[in-house]
């Protein structure tokens, strides 16, 4: 999610999950947003969208409903992520 996607969300209210592949990468986009947000409106979550495991793990942790789902990633066709699926999750995937 885009760093003023989720500032402007979490300043009108929202609690805010970053999911984040690399958790260094979403730790230094968590600690670019102003301090001025309460400190509970923003949280990051490891998410690996090219593993089925870590979506399911991922949406299981989820505590609550979600209202608004801003989607600002992708996986693209590749053979490296049609391996990676298939070896890591029991349902597989055909991509």
């Amino acid at each position: 999610m885009g760093c003023v996607t989720a500032r402007e969300l979490a300043r009108h209210g929202a609690h805010v999950v970053l999911a984040a592949r690399n958790t260094d990468k979403g730790r230094a986009a968590l600690d670019r947003l102003p301090g001025e947000l309460p400190e509970s409106a923003v949280e990051l979550r490891s998410l690996d969208l090219a593993d089925l495991d870590s979506v399911h793990t991922f949406a299981d942790a989820l505590d609550t409903p979600v209202d608004v789902l801003v989607n600002n990633a992708g996986i693209w066709h590749s053979s490296t992520a049609r391996r990676t699926i298939w070896r890591r999750s029991p349902r597989p995937l055909v991509l």
